[in-house]
């Protein structure tokens, strides 16, 4: 958007220099503190353009972080989920010994 707004502006002062070719006011001192403001445009416009993509890639270093953060946090909730569903049937196997046990030594008496 700022970018968009600098070239405008560059695009509106150059029509407006246009305007004025051939008046009163076309001096020599108006052209270059004209050319002083287009090259002043410029810079900004570059400036932007260079801010622009250091976001580009901070937002795309961020997106691979996340991404690989996910993923990690995906495996640890896989490997946890494993490892309830191994105590879970663990526990089914010691509560069934136990049940196998108890009715074993009721038969006993």
């Amino acid at each position: 958007v700022a970018m968009r707004a600098a070239r405008q502006a560059l695009e509106l002062e150059e029509l407006r220099a246009r305007l004025f070719e051939g008046s009163p006011d076309a001096t020599p001192e108006r052209h270059q503190q004209e050319a002083a403001f287009r090259s002043e445009l410029i810079l900004q416009e570059s400036a932007l353009l260079s801010k622009w993509s250091e976001y580009q890639q901070d937002a795309a270093e961020k997106e691979r972080t996340l991404t690989q953060q996910l993923r990690q946090l995906e495996s640890a909730s896989s490997l946890r989920e494993a490892c309830l569903r191994d105590e879970i049937r663990d526990a089914k196997a010691k509560l069934s010994l136990a049940v196998q046990v108890q009715e074993m030594q009721q038969q006993e008496l």
